[in-house]
């Protein structure tokens, strides 16, 4: 089949409706199956439901009101305390000054590449510290001062941007091979540069083989480290509304660009997927699902053969 052919072809298979009305009827529909029988089916998408109902109209008073409350000093002491939340945990595990980053933006942005394969070695875990710094460290701390009363409030901005300055993406770490971290899974002190240990190492394995990926797609048994982004929805949903979820998700890919970048210039390598299973990384995390619950996850470690030889494409 020539290129012109191919490319009919694909566009063709994206594009096709099915118009049989068994199709309700079958046991296994994939995304695309179920995107193809969309007109027939008899329920609506809940995906296009969220998008519908998350837009801001015009004539909508409400959301920006709810908006305006955050600038006032109640709400502008609120925020001074994101980051101050406790964590249920066994252990305090002071992280080292992160490993530098001296890699030119440019190069990182050109070398960035999915990495699917890992040579089952540890990293230092300074190499550790710097991604987590770059995902949440704190770089700057300024004074605001409050407009009804004298004094300030400290606040405490980081590396990536964040709606509204709440913070909503929480990470948790299941440290497989770190040098000086013992195997299990932790939580991120983004104001303190520290972890909270909060599972062992039987959650770590749960958490870990809850990929919902075969071994040759993504080998994570071999990764030194995989990231768990937890979202905290209500943190946003009192600011926003339910349009808060969308910044969730946008705070979401903003870690993960500087994950990335950092885990680049480091020498590592690594790769995002979506592709676990919810429930039982929320059952090895800790998590219900609902005011806590599994966004995104960033798997690393020393990166193996180069991308051109890796097991399918690699952007």
């Amino acid at each position: 089949m020539d290129e012109p052919d191919r490319v009919r072809g694909a566009i063709l298979g994206n594009s096709v409706v099915s118009i049989d009305r068994t199709f309700e009827s079958t046991g296994f529909r994939t995304s695309a199956s179920r995107y193809r029988g969309q007109t027939t089916s008899a329920q609506d998408l809940l995906a296009d439901l969220f998008l519908l109902n998350t837009t801001v109209e015009r004539h909508d008073h409400e959301a920006p009101a709810g908006v305006k409350g955050y600038f006032t000093d109640s709400g502008l002491t609120m925020l001074s305390l994101a980051g101050h939340e406790t964590a249920d945990a066994t252990e305090r595990v002071p992280l080292p000054e992160p490993a530098p980053l001296d890699a030119a933006l440019g190069d990182c942005l050109r070398r960035r590449r999915s990495r699917r394969d890992f040579r089952a070695e540890p990293i230092r875990a300074d190499q550790l510290a710097a991604v987590l710094w770059a995902a949440a460290g704190v770089t700057a701390e300024p004074s605001v001062p409050l407009q009804g009363e004298d004094g300030s409030v400290g606040m405490r901005w980081r590396t990536a941007p964040s709606p509204g300055g709440l913070y909503g993406v929480d990470l948790y770490v299941a440290a497989a091979r770190v040098e000086g971290v013992e195997p299990g899974v932790y939580r991120l002190d983004p104001l303190g540069g520290a972890l909270w240990r909060v599972a062992g190492d039987a959650e770590l394995r749960a958490a870990v083989g809850a990929c919902a990926f075969e071994e040759d797609v993504i080998p994570v048994s071999r990764a030194a480290a995989v990231l768990f982004l937890v979202g905290r929805p209500p943190k946003l949903y009192r600011k926003y509304g339910s349009r808060g979820l969308r910044y969730l998700f946008l705070e979401a890919g903003e870690i993960t660009q500087n994950v990335h970048l950092a885990v680049t210039a480091l020498g590592l390598g690594d790769v995002e997927t979506a592709g676990f299973y919810d429930r039982e990384v929320g059952a090895a995390l800790g998590l219900d699902g609902v005011a806590a619950t599994l966004v995104h996850t960033i798997v690393l470690g020393p990166a193996g053969d180069p991308p051109a030889k890796e097991h399918g494409a690699s952007g």
